[in-house]
């Protein structure tokens, strides 16, 4: 029985020749004359042979070119001496590839055959050289952005050795070539330290980044030469986490530094001369355009209020207090802000005033333009200024009447007037329905009448206080603005004022107001219709057209008897054309022209005002509006009736008597 493992020479060499073929590389047995004895599948597989019987006998040299073949003669000369030789080269395959290749080469000595034969294992190094070549590739664009970087880049491994830094590094230190031929960390930073405004500072922030290996850093180095470094540093840490050293990144800001600091002077000066401005400004506005409260009028109590923005404005007010008590007040503002929006409101309030003067001119002692003839003036003269400054005013005139009890509004598209009753504590907005000064050329401006009563409180305000904002961006808005006025039923008209100062400050908190908070509160504090009668008489008469003339008589016989009201001759002719008027129209329109009805005449003629009341039992005037208007339908016989009346006194009510029966009040001022 034969052992077992045991095999034969035959067997064996089988083996090692289908574990040759097998490997996966090439292997070639070549003899002296470079001719291939032998070969594998995997070096035909490369040369893109199919079958090794097609090189048999080949040259070697059939696969390599020219320079290939020089290369490779050296190397078999090297090997013939008995000593391996490993070389790279390249193969021209079958197909006309070139595939580039690693050979080892060493002699096989055979002692029947009179020369040595050649062994070459051949690796295909086309996977390497293409890795070879990407790296090289990423090598050089990292160098090329490492020495292209405006940054100056020191890496320096765990041991404190420098191990890769660009020219720029080098320049912005300045440090000596001996240094950097060391390579120490160290010897740098030592180097560099007579540069730095603080050293201390900057090698304590050094240590502690080497000893806490996990930061990242950035800071700002002063140099004693003025200039300044951005310094950036991050540890240098492998995908699988090992930590190889620390890397620092090294900019010159020293111009980015100056341009900001000279950017922040230039801010600074900017927002000093802005502050100068506003306060200029403020002066300005305070000066010319907010006028000054009355000084203790009998009748009102005046408090005004104006809390300057961040920037100049066009808000405005100017009280004037007449002979017969009448306070005017206008209050307005100007559409944009600036100069340009304060000069126009300087310019709308001169024009009021000097409205009021060309109407007063050749007027009869103690007279007073009405609101809207006085906005009506203004409009015709600033209104083709506006338009062609493409601008527009808005605001209220308002009119206080403390012997009538009225207040009259023009509203020019401002903001509502605000009304608290005394005596009740109701709120009312009150408005008109005009549009702005300088909206509209043909515009005509229209005023309204309201009553009022003591301890009536009335509250002009600007879109600045409405319109302020929190940080959430809310406004403050109409509705909190009347909320506050109801809750504040016992504050005089100067806490009042405050009161919404601190309210809208407190509402809008650290931001900044854009625009003005200016408002004006006024507080009735009597209303006087007479002071002190003079005479009380009574006239009773028939509803004929020949009564006109007693009537007359009576009511200059009144005025003038008992030593007298002191109405002047002019005035007291239009008071006896008004009662002339109301009654005719009470015959004509009232009674039909019945002649047999009566109408009963009253007369109070005080020392600042006479009131006349025609009562009678006819159809009502509803406000006079069945009397027609004779600028449409021209004079009629009975009298030229409600428009005349009104161009004659100062004031028309028209009411029922507790008896139900109709009246119609006429009252005029005295002008002494």
């Amino acid at each position: 029985m034969a052992e077992v493992g045991h095999r034969s020479p035959e067997e064996t060499l089988h083996s090692l020749t289908a574990a040759v073929d097998a490997a996966p590389d090439g292997v070639a047995l070549v003899d002296s004359d470079l001719r291939f004895e032998y070969v594998n599948r995997a070096l035909c597989r490369l040369i893109g042979h199919e079958r090794s019987e097609d090189l048999l006998r080949r040259p070697a040299t059939d696969f390599l070119g020219e320079d290939d073949l020089r290369l490779a003669a050296d190397h078999v000369m090297e090997a013939r001496e008995g000593r391996p030789e490993v070389f790279e080269t390249s193969l021209h395959t079958k197909d006309g590839r070139t595939v580039p290749v690693e050979v080892s080469i060493s002699t096989v000595r055979r002692d029947s055959r009179p020369a040595h034969a050649f062994l070459a294992i051949v690796r295909d190094a086309t996977e390497r050289k293409q890795a070879e070549a990407t790296l090289q590739f990423k090598n050089a664009l990292l160098e090329t952005q490492r020495e292209a970087s405006i940054d100056g880049i020191l890496v320096v491994d765990g041991a404190g050795k420098m191990i890769s830094f660009n020219r720029r590094f080098v320049e912005l230190w300045g440090i000596p070539d001996d240094v950097i031929a060391t390579r120490s960390d160290e010897r740098a930073l030592q180097s560099v330290t007579d540069k730095l405004a603080d050293p201390q500072a900057f090698l304590a922030r050094v240590r502690y980044l080497y000893e806490h290996r996990e930061e990242t850093s950035r800071d700002e180095i002063p140099l004693r030469d003025g200039r300044t470094f951005d310094r950036y540093s991050a540890p240098v840490i492998g995908a699988d986490g090992t930590h190889y050293g620390r890397v620092w990144y090294f900019r010159d800001i020293t111009k980015r530094k100056q341009s900001e600091e000279a950017l922040q002077r230039a801010r600074d000066e900017a927002e000093a001369a802005r502050a100068r401005d506003v306060e200029i400004g403020a002066r300005i506005q305070q000066a010319l355009l907010l006028g000054p409260t009355p000084t203790a009028p009998a009748d009102f109590q005046i408090a005004a209020l104006a809390v300057p923005s961040s920037g100049i404005d066009g808000d405005f007010y100017e009280f004037m207090l007449h002979p017969n008590r009448c306070l005017d007040i206008i209050f307005g503002d100007v559409m944009g802000k600036g100069v340009p929006a304060a000069l126009l409101s300087a310019g709308t309030k001169t024009e009021f005033l000097r409205s009021l003067a060309h109407l007063l001119v050749g007027s009869p002692p103690g007279y007073i333009p009405e609101p809207a003839d006085i906005v009506n003036r203004v409009h015709q003269v600033l209104t083709p200024h506006l338009l062609s400054l493409d601008s527009f005013v808005t605001l209220s005139y308002v009119r206080f009447d403390p012997l009538a009890g009225k207040v009259t509004l023009v509203d020019c598209g401002s903001t509502k007037l605000i009304r608290r009753a005394g005596d009740s504590g109701r709120l009312d907005c009150l408005s008109g329905f005009n549009l702005p000064l300088g909206a509209a050329a043909p515009e005509v401006y229209a005023e309204v009448t309201f009553d009022y009563a003591p301890n009536d409180l009335f509250v002009l305000y600007s879109d600045g206080v409405t319109e302020a904002r929190n940080p959430a961006g809310d406004e403050f808005g109409l509705e909190r603005l009347c909320d506050l006025i109801a809750r504040q039923t016992d504050l005089s008209s100067q806490r009042l004022a405050e009161a919404i100062r601190k309210t809208v400050t407190g509402f809008v908190d650290s931001r900044p107001l854009t625009d003005d908070l200016t408002c004006v509160v006024l507080k009735m504090i009597q209303v006087q219709v007479d002071d002190g009668l003079l005479s009380g008489d009574e006239l009773e008469v028939a509803s004929g057209p020949k009564e006109l003339r007693r009537i007359r008589a009576f009511v200059r016989g009144c005025c003038e008897g008992r030593g007298g009201c002191g109405m002047g001759e002019h005035d007291l002719d239009m008071l006896e054309l008004a009662v002339s008027e109301a009654a005719s129209n009470i015959m004509r329109h009232a009674y039909h022209g019945r002649p047999d009805r009566r109408i009963l005449i009253g007369i109070d003629a005080g020392r600042e005002v006479v009131k006349v009341q025609l009562t009678h039992d006819g159809d009502p005037f509803a406000n006079g509006e069945q009397t027609p208007d004779p600028l449409a339908e021209g004079p009629w016989e009975s009298g030229f009736g409600l428009f005349i009346i009104r161009q004659a006194v100062d004031r028309v009510d028209y009411g029922e008597d507790e008896l139900g029966r109709q009246y119609i009040r006429l009252s005029k001022r005295v002008h002494v």
